[in-house]
């Protein structure tokens, strides 16, 4: 099973001749987009029986690329096609058998517990996200604040920490998190969202798989929406898979990671959820971004206030943080429920939601699944409506190249 590469630190040309084996041949076309640090999948007739590495051949070059298997999909590749790939642009690939390819060093995307309840995922040096799995509360703030099962901090590419947590204004909203307001369950009304209403919780429960490698690392967690609301009667209404996956940086590719969220009803009753103007995926951006800090833009080319409560592809928010200025910009993806969803926009705070609530109730019943899936992407700079737009597109159809079998020769 392959499981390379990762990015070449040290004599990536290695030798310029062609191997004696080479398992498939790879097409990558551009077509009408302008692409650039392009993560890049092909569909492989199986997945090769040695270990073996993607070699990039385009204009007689002969170069190793990062690339991994998907580990939920055994004969998806993923790669990396780096630097600039101008729309009607092509590369060439070949995969190979690792013992006839060039000795390179590489880097993996890895993960890394702290110990203390926080699991890091970095690229060398670059921290880019970490998850709490250990209940955090911070000094001075009230107890019923306490939680876990969420991501703080997400680091842009300079360093700058674009999320929030235990802000004195809202102390409930936490980094990136996923969690229902107003419900209704049995003859009770959960909220799972704002923490000190104590009727609901979202809260870790275990850790799944986990993997590392040169394109991405992925982890998934198990959390539960806990029926608080009868003190000494808790029950648990949802079971929650988070998926996360973190792919690696380029030179021109912001931190990026994927969150998929899998929810079930285990209860023996449905689950309402009310219209509302939020609730789902929310989002509270850096601490720096007072009112007069912060600016929005939607996939509709508004920011707030006309932009709160309209559906949206995707939201980005950003500003200042010295000595940087940064943002953090989340993709919807199309199959979610009623995508595109309405977005969230508070008036005066650095936080947004991404939720299908106010565009009506709806019910989640026993033993049905329910997936919801996400981009977010941490930047530096400023970003308009076009890149924006590329990484959304790059998300919901993926470049994909061609493969071929070598032809006999």
């Amino acid at each position: 099973m392959l499981l390379l590469v990762g990015v070449c630190l040290v004599g990536c040309t290695g030798k310029n001749t062609a191997p004696a084996t080479i398992l498939y041949r790879l097409t990558f076309e551009t077509g009408d987009q302008d692409l650039w640090d392009a993560l890049v999948t092909a569909r492989l007739p199986r997945s090769p029986e040695v270990k073996a590495v993607l070699i990039e051949t385009t204009g007689g070059r002969f170069t190793p690329v990062a690339s991994q298997m998907d580990p939920r999909d055994e004969s998806l590749l993923w790669f990396t096609a780096d630097g600039e790939l101008p729309h009607g642009s092509r590369r060439d690939y070949i995969l190979v058998p690792a013992d006839e390819a060039p000795s390179v060093t590489f880097s993996n995307v890895e993960l890394f517990d702290d110990g203390r309840g926080g699991l890091l995922a970095h690229w060398g040096s670059r921290n880019i996200l970490q998850y709490n799995y250990g209940f955090r509360l911070a000094e001075g703030m009230d107890p019923v604040q306490r939680r876990n099962a969420y991501i703080h901090p997400v680091w842009s590419p300079s360093g700058a920490v674009v999320t929030d947590d235990f802000h004195p204004d809202h102390a409930h909203q936490r980094g990136v998190w996923f969690a229902w307001t107003e419900t209704r369950f049995r003859d009770r009304q959960p909220d799972f969202w704002n923490l000190h209403k104590q009727t609901g919780r979202v809260e870790f429960e275990a850790f799944g798989e986990q993997t590392e490698g040169p394109v991405f690392a992925e982890f998934s967690v198990r959390h539960r929406h806990l029926d608080v609301s009868v003190p000494d009667r808790p029950e648990v209404v949802l079971e929650e898979d988070w998926t996360v996956r973190v792919f690696r940086p380029g030179l021109r590719r912001p931190h990026t990671f994927d969150l998929t969220s899998v929810q079930e009803v285990v209860a023996d009753a449905p689950l309402e959820l009310q219209q509302y103007h939020y609730g789902g995926l929310g989002v509270r951006g850096a601490r720096n971004w007072t009112p007069d800090k912060v600016t929005f833009l939607t996939s509709n080319g508004q920011q707030r206030p006309d932009a709160d409560q309209t559906r949206v592809d995707w939201c980005l928010m950003e500003g200042s943080i010295p000595p940087n200025y940064a943002g953090l910009l989340a993709l919807g993806h199309p199959d979610n429920f009623r995508a595109p969803q309405a977005v969230r926009i508070h008036p005066e705070m650095p936080y947004f939601s991404l939720t299908p609530l106010p565009l009506g109730s709806f019910e989640m019943r026993p033993k049905e699944k329910t997936i919801w899936r996400y981009r977010l992407i941490a930047y530096d700079g400023r970003m308009d409506s076009a890149p924006a737009r590329q990484f959304w597109e790059e998300y919901c159809s993926p470049p994909a190249a061609q493969v071929e079998l070598p032809s006999a020769e």
